[in-house]
């Protein structure tokens, strides 16, 4: 049985592959918006459409994004 020390001296991401990662092409995308979509999942959908948009844009995603849009629903 390996002791506590043994796990800490290995690093976590020791052989998997670290650094930027592509981005997403509009087909993984579409096929990540339907589920929320068919399911009614709205503040899912709207979620997933800001952190996409934001990343489109290089901008970081509103902090108040889905209080936002609770309000929204609420009066509208």
């Amino acid at each position: 049985m390996p002791s506590a020390s043994d796990t800490s001296d290995r690093p976590w991401n020791l052989g998997r592959l670290i650094g930027p990662k592509p981005p997403l092409k509009s087909e993984p995308i579409w096929a990540i918006r339907t589920r929320p979509q068919h399911e009614g999942r709205t503040r899912d959908l709207a979620l997933f459409n800001t952190a996409i948009d934001s990343q489109k844009t290089g901008r970081p995603a509103p902090s108040n994004g889905p209080k936002r849009l609770a309000k929204r629903r609420q009066l509208g």
